[in-house]
């Protein structure tokens, strides 16, 4: 197996090329984070940072044994949508356990799933949202678009 010692700068970086790095900064974002003691840690507080963003972390350390269930749904979030509030965050980002999806929590703690955030990124500065075949298919046969 090969080890690719530079993986997360890469993929820092990869993110960064897909979106207004200026836009963002310029928002002055305090954004929870909560990687679920996983492999979101290793990238995400990482990335706000390069944005920008004033990052709040909890559960960001790397742990065999994760202070939540992994699955970000609001009943594994509870603690981590009171501290969206608590702290004042402009909203709040909870991976699951292996960071490919983010759920959103806004700043008045309510959970918007991830079908919902693609029209976020893309008024928020995302140079490119990325459509889901299926679901562009999907859409059509009822006469619709994404």
């Amino acid at each position: 197996m090969e080890r690719f010692p530079d993986a997360i700068e890469i993929y820092v970086n990869g993110v960064l090329e897909k979106v207004d790095v200026d836009k963002i900064a310029r928002r002055d974002f305090k954004v929870l984070v909560d990687p679920g003691n996983n492999v979101g840690s290793l990238t995400t507080t990482l990335l706000l940072k390069k944005l920008g963003v004033k990052p709040v972390v909890v559960n960001g350390n790397l742990d065999p044994h994760p202070a939540r269930l992994p699955e970000p749904i609001p009943e594994n979030l509870v603690e981590t949508i009171k501290l969206v509030k608590l702290y004042g965050c402009d909203f709040g980002v909870a991976h699951d356990g292996d960071a490919d999806r983010a759920m959103i929590i806004d700043n008045e703690g309510r959970f918007q799933w991830g079908d919902r955030t693609a029209p976020l990124l893309a008024v928020g500065g995302a140079k490119e949202v990325y459509r889901p075949r299926r679901l562009e298919r999907r859409l059509s046969s009822h006469s619709s678009r994404l």
